[in-house]
């Protein structure tokens, strides 16, 4: 997946974000910096965190 195949998902999910997202996106996930993100890469990335680390009260700061 490269920034083409980003770009296009979040068009199609009604999202349109700005190229420097999709970089950041890309930078955060890509381990081996070659531009494009495999399915462990992409995979690794999107892992929940536990239970016990997710607190309402944090989610709620983000709105307000």
């Amino acid at each position: 997946m490269d920034f083409q195949n980003l770009n296009e998902f979040f068009k199609a999910s009604n999202y349109y974000p700005y190229e420097e997202e999709i970089i950041s996106i890309l930078r955060r996930l890509d381990r081996n910096d070659d531009g494009r993100l495999t399915a462990s890469e992409l995979f690794s990335g999107f892992k929940a965190l536990p239970a016990k680390e997710f607190k309402p009260k944090d989610l709620k700061a983000l709105y307000s």
